[in-house]
């Protein structure tokens, strides 16, 4: 059966996100039918976008999108449209409105395989050809969709979601409303060897991986279960996909890590911190809470004083941003170099053969005296 497309009224859309109607002229009204969201130059012509700033609103003018989402100073906006006072925050809202869950029915397929020393809650949907090890406790409301592996002794708590191909190795904890992104693999062997003189020794891994409230992974994602003790990720923090955590690493509440980010053993990370793409943590590098990394940052040593950081080693932005426009100028500076050099090596010739000018000249005036 084909998937049926939601539809709002520009009044419900209004009411939902806080804003009110605008617009005095009779085609201006709620009742507009609005189907999807889309882009201030987009092509839809029931879709619904916000505009922030006169460039926005002049592109909506211009497309053929159905309504508008405008700020509440805007005056004689031609289209159907919904005054807010934060049109962006709206338009998220109407985003939400727009979220198709992935379908999943709520039990325990006949396909999965539970362990009967497992624990499951109440209310929990688990799919087909999810397996549960033996001492695992899943928690009230959650979701566990197909194909999702959950290891010896894990525990998820109230609420969370294990998305399609996840794997919890052993020894897991997931806080409350905690999200598992697909493919993510948690409680992984650290990557830990000794060099024995031969061959090198791997280090065993008995320790375990610790989620607080909230914490969402993307999709792909490695975090590394502790060489022993626990590798924590306390509550609110976001990984984005392909970030990988080692071993024993703490992560502080509510940071935010992007795609890419590699952060490497006993790593301590603060709270409210935020990491852009491709960015790397040497072993046992510390930052502070507050602290803001550019996209590529290295660090290497200690950051503890709150503010933006960029560059390997990664410094504070402004010194950053100087670095980089003089790396911009390089070639310019090596030529000038090049040019100084040649002035000099003729200089230097010069005076050479100005003092054996004046040698030869006093040899002459002595052997004529």
């Amino acid at each position: 059966m084909a998937i049926q497309p939601k539809s709002w009224t520009l009044s419900e859309i209004a009411a939902a996100t806080g804003g009110r109607i605008g617009g005095s002229q009779p085609e201006v009204d709620g009742s507009f039918v609005i189907t999807c969201p889309t882009s201030a130059n987009g092509e839809e012509s029931t879709g619904l976008c916000f505009a922030g700033d006169e460039k926005y609103l002049n592109q909506a003018k211009a497309s053929i999108v159905g309504a508008v989402i405008v700020p509440e100073s805007t005056v004689d906006f031609p289209k159907p449209h919904i005054l807010h006072k934060n049109p962006r925050a709206a338009f998220a809202m109407f985003l939400g409105m727009n979220v198709r869950p992935l379908p999943i029915e709520p039990g325990i397929h006949p396909q999965a395989v539970v362990h009967p020393d497992a624990t499951v809650g109440e209310h929990v949907s688990i799919g087909a050809f999810v397996v549960i090890e033996r001492g695992a406790v899943i928690g009230n409301g959650t979701k566990i969709y197909p194909h999702a592996f959950i290891g010896e002794n894990c525990r998820l708590g109230e609420r969370c979601v294990v998305y399609p191909h996840a794997v919890l190795v052993q020894d897991v904890v997931l806080g409350n409303r905690s999200v598992v992104g697909s493919g993510t693999v948690l409680g992984s062997d650290g990557f830990g060897f000794v060099w024995t003189g031969s061959e090198q020794f791997k280090v065993p891994q008995v320790g375990s991986v610790e989620f607080g409230d909230n914490v969402e992974t993307g999709a792909m994602t490695a975090v590394d279960r502790a060489t022993f003790g626990t590798t924590r990720i306390a509550s609110g923090t976001k990984l984005d996909n392909f970030v990988h955590v080692g071993h024993n690493v703490s992560v502080g509440s509510n940071s935010v890590i992007a795609a890419f980010t590699g952060i490497s053993g006993s790593v301590k990370i603060g709270d409210r911190v935020t990491v852009a793409g491709q960015c790397g943590f040497g072993e046992h590098a510390e930052i502070g809470s507050d602290i803001q990394l550019g996209g590529r940052a290295g660090v290497t040593g200690k950051l503890l004083n709150p503010g933006a950081y960029m560059g390997y080693p990664a410094v504070p932005i402004m010194d950053g941003l100087k670095a980089l426009k003089l790396s911009t100028k390089l070639p310019e500076y090596v030529q000038r170099i090049k040019d100084l050099e040649k002035r000099l090596a003729a200089l230097e010739a010069k005076l050479v053969e100005s003092e054996l000018g004046e040698s030869e000249s006093g040899e002459g005036a002595g052997e004529s005296s």
